[in-house]
């Protein structure tokens, strides 16, 4: 006699494998009337059982046993390495955070900077919820911003910090985004990663309408306005006054 048994719930319409449990039993035809059913009824109580010590030793730490889904975010600002300035928005960019090589044959520019953002995550199961951490990084990398000499003055390097700024914005839209969407336990990775993605495409779009409609700083008008504007969201993200 063999006995296999499947254990499993559905979570939001969708069945969830958890465990299984298996046993049997070999015996000789036996002289006497063999009490089969208790036999059976045995098999079955051990399943019981095991599925009783399983969920006692995955009760709130096992994802499948989530309820429900929990977001929370944060910025990361980690202290500035070699080559690397995290944002803040108390700290300016300085000339001295550009160390990329000027020398760029066929570049009508004055200065570059490389900004961009990153998140990192991790899961963990608190009260029956399945929570995701995610912390989002803004920076920018010195080796690969650049200014040439005669051009490393007080507007171009503003007209190069609102750029920064700018990558913090979009950061800034990506959170609020994922605020507001119903995230699932089962896909949450592959929405939050898609999000991220239309994230980026928005700030390398945001980052050329800047520098089109500027003419890259030289259309002085066009930049006080994106100047100013772009000051206004930053002091709402960090309710600045």
């Amino acid at each position: 006699m063999k006995v296999r048994l499947i254990f499993r719930w559905t979570r939001n319409k969708m069945p969830l494998f958890l465990t299984t449990y298996s046993s049997g039993a070999t015996y000789t035809r036996p002289e006497a009337p063999y009490d089969h059913e208790a036999l059976l009824r045995k098999l079955l109580d051990g399943g019981i059982q095991q599925f009783d010590q399983w969920y006692g030793q995955n009760d709130k730490k096992n994802p499948l046993l989530a309820r429900g889904f929990k977001l929370l975010l944060k910025d990361l600002v980690p202290a500035d390495q070699m080559d690397t300035v995290f944002y803040q928005p108390e700290k300016k960019l300085t000339w001295y955070d550009f160390q990329g090589k000027t020398n760029r044959p066929g570049s009508k520019y004055a200065a570059a900077v490389f900004s961009s953002m990153s998140y990192e995550g991790n899961s963990m199961i608190v009260d029956n919820y399945l929570q995701a951490n995610i912390s989002l990084k803004v920076f920018m990398v010195r080796s690969m911003s650049w200014g040439r000499a005669e051009a490393r003055n007080n507007y171009t390097l503003a007209h190069e910090q609102t750029h920064f700024d700018i990558t913090r914005i979009i950061a800034e839209r990506f959170k609020e985004r994922l605020k507001k969407m119903d995230l699932t336990i089962e896909d949450y990775d592959a929405q939050i990663q898609y999000e991220f993605l239309e994230a980026f495409r928005e700030m390398n779009a945001e980052q050329e309408k800047y520098d089109g409609e500027t003419r890259h700083g030289l259309n002085t008008e066009a930049q006080v306005r994106w100047t100013q504007k772009v000051q206004e969201e930053i002091a709402r993200i960090y309710q600045i006054n």
